[in-house]
Protein backbone atom coordinates (compact mmCIF):
# COMPACT_ATOMS: atom_id res chain seq x y z
CA UNK A 1 0.00 0.00 0.00
CA UNK A 2 1.47 3.39 -0.97
CA UNK A 3 2.47 5.67 1.87
CA UNK A 4 0.77 8.97 2.54
CA UNK A 5 2.67 12.23 2.21
CA UNK A 6 0.70 14.87 4.04
CA UNK A 7 0.88 18.61 3.54
CA UNK A 8 0.84 20.75 6.68
CA UNK A 9 -2.71 21.77 5.89
CA UNK A 10 -3.87 18.15 5.57
CA UNK A 11 -2.17 17.26 8.84
CA UNK A 12 -3.78 20.23 10.60
CA UNK A 13 -7.23 19.35 9.26
CA UNK A 14 -6.82 15.73 10.37
CA UNK A 15 -5.46 16.35 13.87
CA UNK A 16 -7.04 19.69 14.84
CA UNK A 17 -10.40 21.43 14.98
CA UNK A 18 -10.74 25.23 15.17
CA UNK A 19 -11.77 26.41 18.64
CA UNK A 20 -11.82 29.96 20.00
CA UNK A 21 -10.42 32.66 17.71
CA UNK A 22 -6.86 31.80 16.78
CA UNK A 23 -6.76 28.57 18.77
CA UNK A 24 -6.97 24.98 17.58
CA UNK A 25 -7.84 21.91 19.63
CA UNK A 26 -5.77 18.80 18.97
CA UNK A 27 -7.20 15.28 19.12
CA UNK A 28 -5.05 14.79 22.22
CA UNK A 29 -7.12 17.53 23.90
CA UNK A 30 -4.45 20.22 24.02
CA UNK A 31 -5.22 23.70 22.68
CA UNK A 32 -2.61 25.32 20.41
CA UNK A 33 -2.42 28.98 19.36
CA UNK A 34 -2.06 29.59 15.63
CA UNK A 35 -3.22 32.81 13.98
CA UNK A 36 -5.35 32.25 10.91
CA UNK A 37 -3.57 33.00 7.66
CA UNK A 38 -0.10 32.44 9.13
CA UNK A 39 0.33 28.80 8.15
CA UNK A 40 0.42 25.78 10.45
CA UNK A 41 3.92 25.90 11.97
CA UNK A 42 2.75 25.88 15.63
CA UNK A 43 0.40 22.98 14.99
CA UNK A 44 3.01 20.89 13.19
CA UNK A 45 5.55 21.68 15.90
CA UNK A 46 3.09 20.33 18.47
CA UNK A 47 2.64 17.12 16.47
CA UNK A 48 6.37 16.59 16.10
CA UNK A 49 7.20 17.23 19.76
CA UNK A 50 4.32 15.67 21.66
CA UNK A 51 4.80 11.91 22.13
CA UNK A 52 1.08 11.31 22.48
CA UNK A 53 0.81 11.44 18.69
CA UNK A 54 3.61 9.11 17.82
CA UNK A 55 6.42 6.94 19.03
CA UNK A 56 9.09 8.00 18.24
CA UNK A 57 8.37 11.73 17.74
CA UNK A 58 8.01 12.98 14.16
CA UNK A 59 6.10 9.91 12.93
CA UNK A 60 2.55 11.22 13.42
CA UNK A 61 1.82 10.73 9.67
CA UNK A 62 2.08 6.97 10.32
CA UNK A 63 -1.10 7.20 12.39
CA UNK A 64 -2.86 8.82 9.44
CA UNK A 65 -1.48 6.11 7.13
CA UNK A 66 -2.88 3.39 9.35
CA UNK A 67 -6.28 5.08 9.32
CA UNK A 68 -6.18 5.41 5.53
CA UNK A 69 -5.23 1.74 5.22
CA UNK A 70 -8.04 0.73 7.56
CA UNK A 71 -10.68 2.73 5.65
CA UNK A 72 -9.38 1.54 2.29
CA UNK A 73 -9.39 -2.05 3.51
CA UNK A 74 -13.00 -1.76 4.70
CA UNK A 75 -14.04 -0.21 1.39
CA UNK A 76 -12.27 -2.83 -0.71
CA UNK A 77 -13.68 -5.63 1.41
CA UNK A 78 -17.18 -4.24 0.85
CA UNK A 79 -16.47 -4.24 -2.89
CA UNK A 80 -15.14 -7.77 -2.74
CA UNK A 81 -11.64 -6.59 -3.75
CA UNK A 82 -8.53 -7.32 -1.72
CA UNK A 83 -5.32 -5.30 -1.69
CA UNK A 84 -3.36 -7.74 -3.87
CA UNK A 85 -6.20 -7.82 -6.40
CA UNK A 86 -6.29 -4.04 -6.58
CA UNK A 87 -2.51 -3.91 -7.06
CA UNK A 88 -2.74 -6.45 -9.89
CA UNK A 89 -5.54 -4.46 -11.52
CA UNK A 90 -3.47 -1.26 -11.41
CA UNK A 91 -0.50 -2.98 -13.06
CA UNK A 92 -2.70 -4.44 -15.80
CA UNK A 93 -4.51 -1.15 -16.36
CA UNK A 94 -1.23 0.79 -16.57
CA UNK A 95 0.48 -1.56 -19.01
CA UNK A 96 -2.53 -2.14 -21.27
CA UNK A 97 -3.72 1.47 -21.49
CA UNK A 98 -0.23 2.85 -22.13
CA UNK A 99 0.65 0.00 -24.52
CA UNK A 100 3.75 -0.89 -22.53
CA UNK A 101 5.80 -4.11 -22.77
CA UNK A 102 5.19 -6.75 -20.10
CA UNK A 103 8.79 -6.38 -18.96
CA UNK A 104 7.99 -2.81 -17.90
CA UNK A 105 6.89 -4.07 -14.49
CA UNK A 106 10.36 -5.51 -13.80
CA UNK A 107 12.29 -2.44 -14.88
CA UNK A 108 14.48 -1.10 -12.09
CA UNK A 109 13.51 2.47 -12.97
CA UNK A 110 9.81 1.59 -12.94
CA UNK A 111 10.08 0.10 -9.47
CA UNK A 112 11.99 3.15 -8.24
CA UNK A 113 9.25 5.50 -9.43
CA UNK A 114 6.06 3.68 -8.47
CA UNK A 115 4.46 2.89 -5.14
CA UNK A 116 2.80 -0.25 -6.52
CA UNK A 117 4.04 -3.50 -5.05
CA UNK A 118 6.52 -5.25 -7.39
CA UNK A 119 5.23 -7.95 -9.72
CA UNK A 120 7.08 -10.37 -12.01
CA UNK A 121 6.50 -10.43 -15.78
CA UNK A 122 5.42 -14.08 -15.75
CA UNK A 123 2.95 -13.39 -12.95
CA UNK A 124 1.52 -10.44 -14.86
CA UNK A 125 1.10 -12.54 -18.02
CA UNK A 126 -0.53 -15.34 -16.05
CA UNK A 127 -3.19 -13.07 -14.60
CA UNK A 128 -3.66 -11.22 -17.87
CA UNK A 129 -4.55 -14.47 -19.64
CA UNK A 130 -6.85 -15.41 -16.77
CA UNK A 131 -8.51 -11.99 -17.03
CA UNK A 132 -9.11 -12.56 -20.76
CA UNK A 133 -10.68 -15.96 -20.03
CA UNK A 134 -12.93 -14.42 -17.35
CA UNK A 135 -14.06 -11.65 -19.71
CA UNK A 136 -14.73 -14.10 -22.54
CA UNK A 137 -16.81 -16.22 -20.17
CA UNK A 138 -18.82 -13.17 -19.09
CA UNK A 139 -19.44 -12.10 -22.70
CA UNK A 140 -20.46 -15.64 -23.62
CA UNK A 141 -23.10 -15.55 -20.86
CA UNK A 142 -24.45 -12.15 -21.97
CA UNK A 143 -24.63 -12.75 -25.72
CA UNK A 144 -28.17 -13.50 -26.94
CA UNK A 145 -28.82 -16.24 -29.51
CA UNK A 146 -28.75 -13.69 -32.35
CA UNK A 147 -27.22 -10.24 -32.62
CA UNK A 148 -25.82 -7.67 -35.05
CA UNK A 149 -22.16 -7.61 -35.99
CA UNK A 150 -20.30 -4.33 -36.38
CA UNK A 151 -16.99 -4.65 -38.21
CA UNK A 152 -14.26 -2.25 -39.27
CA UNK A 153 -10.73 -2.68 -40.51
CA UNK A 154 -7.50 -0.71 -40.36
CA UNK A 155 -3.81 -1.11 -41.15
CA UNK A 156 -0.80 -0.67 -38.86
CA UNK A 157 2.37 -0.78 -40.87
CA UNK A 158 2.16 -3.92 -43.01
CA UNK A 159 -0.44 -5.64 -40.81
CA UNK A 160 -4.19 -5.43 -41.30
CA UNK A 161 -6.70 -5.84 -38.48
CA UNK A 162 -10.45 -6.21 -38.10
CA UNK A 163 -12.37 -5.11 -35.04
CA UNK A 164 -15.54 -7.18 -34.50
CA UNK A 165 -18.32 -5.98 -32.17
CA UNK A 166 -21.62 -7.51 -31.13
CA UNK A 167 -24.59 -5.13 -30.89
CA UNK A 168 -27.77 -6.17 -29.08
CA UNK A 169 -30.31 -5.20 -26.43
CA UNK A 170 -30.06 -6.78 -22.98
CA UNK A 171 -32.97 -8.01 -20.85
CA UNK A 172 -33.77 -4.44 -19.78
CA UNK A 173 -33.75 -3.31 -23.44
CA UNK A 174 -30.51 -1.40 -22.91
CA UNK A 175 -28.51 -1.16 -26.13
CA UNK A 176 -25.05 -2.72 -25.81
CA UNK A 177 -22.04 -2.82 -28.10
CA UNK A 178 -19.32 -5.25 -26.97
CA UNK A 179 -15.91 -5.77 -28.54
CA UNK A 180 -15.66 -9.48 -29.33
CA UNK A 181 -12.16 -9.45 -30.73
CA UNK A 182 -9.47 -7.94 -32.93
CA UNK A 183 -8.38 -10.34 -35.63
CA UNK A 184 -5.93 -10.40 -38.54
CA UNK A 185 -7.14 -12.06 -41.76
CA UNK A 186 -5.46 -15.29 -42.80
CA UNK A 187 -4.66 -13.77 -46.20
CA UNK A 188 -3.48 -10.17 -45.78
CA UNK A 189 -2.91 -9.68 -49.50
CA UNK A 190 -6.50 -10.16 -50.61
CA UNK A 191 -9.25 -8.37 -48.69
CA UNK A 192 -12.34 -10.15 -49.99
CA UNK A 193 -15.79 -10.77 -48.58
CA UNK A 194 -14.84 -14.42 -48.08
CA UNK A 195 -11.88 -13.37 -45.91
CA UNK A 196 -14.11 -11.13 -43.81
CA UNK A 197 -16.59 -13.95 -43.28
CA UNK A 198 -13.70 -16.16 -42.06
CA UNK A 199 -12.61 -13.44 -39.62
CA UNK A 200 -16.14 -13.13 -38.21
CA UNK A 201 -16.47 -16.91 -37.91
CA UNK A 202 -13.12 -17.20 -36.08
CA UNK A 203 -14.09 -14.49 -33.57
CA UNK A 204 -17.54 -15.97 -32.94
CA UNK A 205 -16.04 -19.42 -32.31
CA UNK A 206 -14.33 -18.06 -29.17
CA UNK A 207 -17.81 -17.58 -27.68
CA UNK A 208 -19.25 -20.88 -28.98
CA UNK A 209 -21.23 -19.08 -31.66
CA UNK A 210 -21.32 -19.52 -35.42
CA UNK A 211 -22.45 -17.47 -38.40
CA UNK A 212 -26.11 -18.37 -37.81
CA UNK A 213 -25.98 -16.04 -34.79
CA UNK A 214 -25.46 -13.01 -37.07
CA UNK A 215 -28.74 -11.24 -37.88
CA UNK A 216 -27.35 -7.97 -39.28
CA UNK A 217 -24.04 -6.49 -40.48
CA UNK A 218 -23.05 -2.90 -39.79
CA UNK A 219 -19.97 -1.47 -41.54
CA UNK A 220 -18.85 1.33 -43.85
CA UNK A 221 -20.14 1.48 -47.41
CA UNK A 222 -17.26 -0.31 -49.10
CA UNK A 223 -18.42 -2.83 -51.70
CA UNK A 224 -16.66 -5.66 -49.85
CA UNK A 225 -18.89 -5.10 -46.82
CA UNK A 226 -22.17 -5.32 -48.71
CA UNK A 227 -20.78 -8.45 -50.40
CA UNK A 228 -19.99 -9.85 -46.94
CA UNK A 229 -23.60 -9.26 -45.87
CA UNK A 230 -24.79 -11.09 -48.98
CA UNK A 231 -22.59 -14.09 -48.15
CA UNK A 232 -24.02 -14.11 -44.63
CA UNK A 233 -27.55 -13.71 -46.02
CA UNK A 234 -28.27 -10.88 -43.57
CA UNK A 235 -29.28 -7.24 -43.82
CA UNK A 236 -26.63 -4.54 -44.23
CA UNK A 237 -26.50 -1.08 -42.65
CA UNK A 238 -23.82 1.21 -44.00
CA UNK A 239 -22.20 4.12 -42.20
CA UNK A 240 -24.20 7.36 -42.49
CA UNK A 241 -21.06 9.46 -41.99
CA UNK A 242 -19.33 7.55 -44.76
CA UNK A 243 -22.27 8.11 -47.10
CA UNK A 244 -22.19 11.84 -46.29
CA UNK A 245 -18.44 11.89 -46.99
CA UNK A 246 -18.92 10.12 -50.32
CA UNK A 247 -21.74 12.51 -51.22
CA UNK A 248 -19.63 15.59 -50.46
CA UNK A 249 -16.79 14.23 -52.56
CA UNK A 250 -19.18 13.78 -55.47
CA UNK A 251 -20.52 17.34 -55.08
CA UNK A 252 -17.04 18.88 -54.87
CA UNK A 253 -15.66 16.87 -57.78
CA UNK A 254 -14.35 19.22 -60.48
CA UNK A 255 -13.56 22.01 -58.00
CA UNK A 256 -10.12 20.70 -56.96
CA UNK A 257 -8.26 23.83 -58.11
CA UNK A 258 -10.23 26.33 -56.02
CA UNK A 259 -10.34 23.96 -53.04
CA UNK A 260 -6.56 23.60 -53.18
CA UNK A 261 -6.16 27.38 -53.11
CA UNK A 262 -8.54 27.74 -50.14
CA UNK A 263 -6.72 24.97 -48.29
CA UNK A 264 -3.38 26.71 -48.86
CA UNK A 265 -4.73 30.03 -47.55
CA UNK A 266 -6.18 28.37 -44.46
CA UNK A 267 -2.86 26.71 -43.65
CA UNK A 268 -1.05 30.03 -43.97
CA UNK A 269 -3.55 31.60 -41.57
CA UNK A 270 -2.53 29.17 -38.85
CA UNK A 271 0.53 31.24 -37.97
CA UNK A 272 0.12 34.08 -35.47
CA UNK A 273 2.05 36.51 -37.68
CA UNK A 274 -0.31 35.94 -40.60
CA UNK A 275 -3.43 36.23 -38.45
CA UNK A 276 -2.37 39.65 -37.10
CA UNK A 277 -2.14 40.95 -40.68
CA UNK A 278 -5.66 39.90 -41.58
CA UNK A 279 -8.26 42.64 -41.85
CA UNK A 280 -10.67 42.30 -38.92
CA UNK A 281 -14.19 43.63 -39.50
CA UNK A 282 -15.31 46.29 -37.04
CA UNK A 283 -18.11 44.82 -34.96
Amino acid sequence: MPSVTLTNRQAAEYWFTPSNGDHWTCRCGKEIAQKKGTGYSNLISHLNSFKGHNDPPGQWSKVVQEEVDRVRGVREAAMGVNTSGMTLYRWLDWIVRDNLPFSFCESERTRENTKLKPIATNTLKKYMFETVEAIEKRIKEELPPRFAIVIDGWSEGTRHYYGVFAAFADKTNKQLSILLGIQTPQDETNFTAENQVEVIADVLAVYDRDLTSVMLLVADNAAVNSATANLLSVGFIGCASHRFNLGMKAILEGHETILSKVDKIMHECLTLKTVTNLPIPHL
